[in-house]
């Protein structure tokens, strides 16, 4: 018996020794296959449906009603039994995906499983210990398999092998051989996405619905473009933005944003909004395309685009500039759809601001600016009230502070800074973060009760400001920081580094309902402070992402 499992933008045919996965148009790799076969199974291993689900499917097949196919149950899972002795392997689905695992009964032999993919162009185990499958455009990820042993789950050590040949085996550390083991990888989609030139993605945004939007910059020409607003590289670098379903497996839409400048633009943020409009923002060039609107003033600046939840039309999309070099590093956008954005203006102040929904007027603008042209702005976030928080890095001793809990700067070259707005865009407080050495703030967010949480990176700043530090102390040359303030930025909730012996650098952070703070970034470092986690060691010495909650 044969049966048939969909998901989001894939279809896979399962047979008791055999799985066809194929991908559906609209992907990156539309029509491609991907073959896997048990290899060594037993001819005599079976098939069967279990955990019967609601509902019917009919095949109506042509004029010919006797080639019907009628009432074909639905299944939770398919189990081939008896493919290797002793051995069944478990076909699932879970949130739209498909996973399997291989059930190893007490006494039998996980190193008679073997798999074997057609229809790659190269399969190798990463770094990490996953198994990467790549075919064309697309990219399928087996993380490395968790293996565990029934009936109390205790886990087991394991990895995948793979031969000079392509076969694709397990090799399982010491376990109880009179247990049943069960081992579970987890595949993942993942694709390409780019031309022939040099592209970079910049930031990615996710909608509730879990649709992935992708911002960056490309020089290629032939640029994936689907449904999109421009059709064609403009000039030497054009913006992009690229939406992806919620599995990674199909493109929704795809699009060039730019001008004809030879200077080029770049999509450096992104955020999304309920409806699923996507806010873009960076810099441009002249010719950049825009919308009627009074704020439009570019010859070259920062702009903010809007597009439509389908990404074929421009809801709104500005061009302005303070008469310098100007360009935007984060965005945010509130329940009432104002855009809030900081970076840099005029060439060395910190931009901040907030632009009204449909993109007629600044309900503020303002800048934060010191006698230095070193400051920036690189991080902001907004609640739900429309108070902003704002994080970046200033050289300036007389950078503008205002109830400020550090009010004079400490370094000599670059200190960290955090700034909270009103929704009028009137400042609660703006104070430096930092110690004497080098301080940059990166990412910020904000909670439901106005607390403003900022992250990025500290070197050799053995001094910078610790209250109630999970690691008190510096790890190395440079650490990644999370500092959090209460809403009137009076007093620290914590304040901490975060790093190893070697270079840490911290991008990111977001911070849940209940506070909790979710940082991501880079580490070079073997020992950096890893807690309960699902890869507890570094595989690569040269820098792996980090997260920490």
């Amino acid at each position: 018996m044969a049966f048939v499992a969909r998901g989001q933008g894939y279809a896979m045919q399962l047979s008791a020794r055999h799985a066809r996965l194929q991908f559906a148009d609209g992907g990156p790799s539309p029509g491609a296959v991907l073959e896997m076969r048990l290899e060594g199974a037993a001819r005599r291993s079976r098939l069967e449906g279990e955990v019967p689900q609601g509902g019917r499917s009919h095949y109506i097949l042509g004029l010919d009603r006797a080639k019907d196919i009628l009432d074909v149950p639905h299944f939770a899972q398919v189990v081939s039994r008896g493919v290797y002795p002793g051995i069944d392997v478990v076909y699932r689905g879970t949130d739209g995906r498909m996973e399997y695992d291989f059930v190893v009964a007490p006494g039998a032999d996980p190193g008679r499983i073997g798999l074997r993919f057609r229809g790659h162009s190269q399969i190798e185990v990463t770094p990490d210990g996953a198994l990467a499958i790549r075919l064309g455009g697309q990219l399928l990820r087996h993380e490395r398999p968790v293996l565990y042993q029934l009936p109390e789950g205790d886990s087991v050590d394991g990895r995948f092998l793979v031969a000079a040949d392509g076969l694709v085996t397990f090799e399982v550390d010491d376990w109880d051989r009179n247990r049943a083991l069960v081992i579970d990888p987890v595949l993942v989609f993942g694709t390409y996405l780019g031309g022939s030139g040099i592209d970079q993605a910049n930031a990615v945004a996710v909608d509730s619905g879990g649709n992935i939007y992708v911002a960056g910059t490309t020089a290629s020409t032939n640029f994936p473009v689907l449904g999109p607003v421009q059709v064609s590289n403009a000039g030497a670098t054009d913006a992009f933005v690229t939406k992806l379903n919620a599995a990674g497996t199909a493109v929704l839409y795809s699009t060039y944003l730019g001008g004809n400048s030879g200077v080029g633009d770049r999509g450096n943020a992104i955020a999304v909004d309920s409806a699923g409009s996507a806010y873009i923002a960076g810099q441009a060039a002249s010719g950049f395309p825009t919308t009627a609107s009074p704020l439009n003033n570019c010859g070259s600046g920062a702009f903010v685009t809007k597009l439509a939840p389908a990404g074929n039309a421009l809801a709104y999309s500005v061009c302005f500039t303070g008469g310098g070099t100007d360009y935007v590093n984060a965005i945010a956008v509130d329940g009432a759809l104002n855009a809030y954005i900081t970076g840099l203006a005029n060439g060395g102040a910190v931009m901040v601001r907030r632009l009204n929904a449909a993109a007629t007027a600044w309900v503020y603008n303002t800048t934060l600016d010191g006698s230095s042209p070193i400051e920036e702005g690189f991080g902001i976030a907004v609640d739900a009230s429309g108070n902003a928080c704002v994080t970046g890095s200033t050289a300036s001793t007389n950078f503008p502070v205002l109830n400020a809990i550090q009010p004079t700067q400490s370094s000599f070259f670059t200190s960290a800074f955090t700034a909270n707005y009103t929704p009028a865009g009137a400042p609660v407080y703006v104070t430096y973060l930092g110690g004497t050495g080098i301080d940059e703030g990166r990412g910020a967010a904000i909670d439901g009760s106005g607390n403003c949480y900022v992250t990025g990176t500290t070197r050799l700043s053995s001094d910078f400001p610790r209250s109630n530090a999970a690691q008190p102390t510096a790890g190395g040359f440079g650490d990644g920081f999370v500092t959090a303030y209460n809403s009137g930025g009076s007093a620290y909730l914590y304040s901490t580094y975060l790093g190893g012996s070697r270079a840490d650098i911290a991008y990111s952070i977001a911070v849940s309902a209940t506070g909790t703070a979710s940082v991501v970034g880079e580490t070079k470092s073997a020992n950096f402070p890893a807690v309960g986690a699902l890869q507890p060691s570094i595989r690569d010495l040269g820098a792996a992402h980090l997260s920490s909650n």
